[in-house]
């Protein structure tokens, strides 16, 4: 009730035209700044993704490193046990 008011005497006071300018204004001026808080989200989304990727393509790596480092490791078992035999 106390808005609807003040926005009324707004309009009184500064006459429609006047008053639907400055209205207008502070809708843009919102607008823009909604916008650039999804520009800034959407960038740190984008960020966040490609961290992720990066990540994970640096946990495949190492685990392909660890399954051959394994496979390495058995083999010289192998090696060893038939040299004991």
């Amino acid at each position: 009730m106390g808005l609807t008011r003040l926005i009324e005497d707004q309009r009184i006071y500064m006459g429609d035209s006047v008053f639907e300018q400055k209205l207008e204004l502070q809708f843009k001026m919102m607008a823009d700044a909604l916008q650039a808080e999804q520009e800034a989200r959407a960038r740190d989304s984008q960020m966040v993704y490609q961290q992720l990727t990066a990540t994970g393509q640096a946990v495949k790596t190492a685990a392909d490193t660890v399954d051959k480092l394994a496979k390495k490791v058995g083999q010289v078992l192998d090696w060893q046990k038939h040299q004991n035999d």
